[in-house]
């Protein structure tokens, strides 16, 4: 026996289920059984009625009629047997009421600063493989890029090299950003007012980008080149743009993705989700 607290929510539906089956969805059956030794009425007298000798009773089991009240529904059939529909019925309100949301959800900037992450692994760059992710003022992703070579030309015949005897043997004249891609592949009309999310601060020419497409924020995890030029010239350009830009403090140092999760997902009498 499921012992509840009086008052609880579990007591609660208990009973208000048990009150449904009883005055909705309980109909006496035109026979308890169909042995000979038939329950008869009680004819001994009220006064006679206390006696310690106990009564003989007959066991019986009341029959259930199905319903089409909603609570029902699941346990339809042409007959069912009493007990086992409110066992039944009260394991699934058990259960319902000790499921609770998930608690270690991601919020939205967590969320948003993984899809930059994920996008990054897009990249073929064998070096540095950053992705960017803009959201517009509704949390709602309009752009999402990473870096790489640009459309058409073959990033097999590029360079992938930081170093070089000629800078044209190296990358960088070649590469375009994840800030360039994301602003570029748009699903809107436009990105004014919207939030970058990106791996690494951006430099001077993504700071250019950004305040030409009329981005209001940029949010980044890692600012490791903080000292060189290009990053010093884009903090001095997004300063004078009015444009804020701020470092990600995640709550988690990772996050996993497992395929094989949704098969382990708990199921409910069979029922998805």
């Amino acid at each position: 026996m499921v012992r509840t607290r009086r008052g609880s929510p579990v007591s609660g539906r208990l009973l208000l289920i048990s009150r449904l089956l009883m005055h909705s969805s309980l109909k006496k059956p035109s026979s308890f059984s169909t042995n000979t030794n038939e329950a008869k009425p009680n004819t001994t007298p009220a006064k006679h009625r206390h006696s310690s000798i106990p009564e003989t009773r007959v066991s019986q089991k009341r029959s259930f009629e199905p319903t089409t009240h909603p609570c029902m529904m699941p346990f339809l059939s042409p007959k069912l047997d009493f007990e086992e529909v409110v066992l039944q019925i009260s394991w699934q309100v058990c259960f319902s009421c000790s499921a609770k949301k998930r608690e270690d959800y991601l919020e939205w900037p967590e969320y948003f600063m993984a899809v930059a992450f994920l996008s990054a692994q897009r990249s073929k760059d064998p070096n540095s493989q950053v992705g960017a992710c803009i959201v517009n003022q509704e949390n709602k992703i309009v752009g999402i890029g990473y870096n790489g070579m640009p459309n058409g030309c073959d990033d097999d015949l590029l360079p992938w090299s930081r170093s070089a005897d000629d800078r044209l043997d190296t990358k960088y004249p070649y590469v375009c950003h994840a800030e360039l891609n994301a602003i570029m592949n748009k699903n809107s009309a436009d990105v004014k007012g919207c939030t970058m999310y990106v791996a690494l601060f951006p430099c001077n020419e993504c700071a250019k980008l950004i305040i030409q497409a009329g981005l209001k924020e940029v949010i980044y995890l890692s600012d490791k080149y903080h000292d060189t030029p290009e990053m010093m010239a884009s903090r001095r350009l997004l300063n004078m743009a009015g444009i804020q830009y701020r470092q990600f403090q995640p709550k988690r140092t990772q996050i996993v993705i497992d395929f094989n999760s949704i098969n382990q997902a708990g199921m409910l009498n069979g029922a998805p989700h």
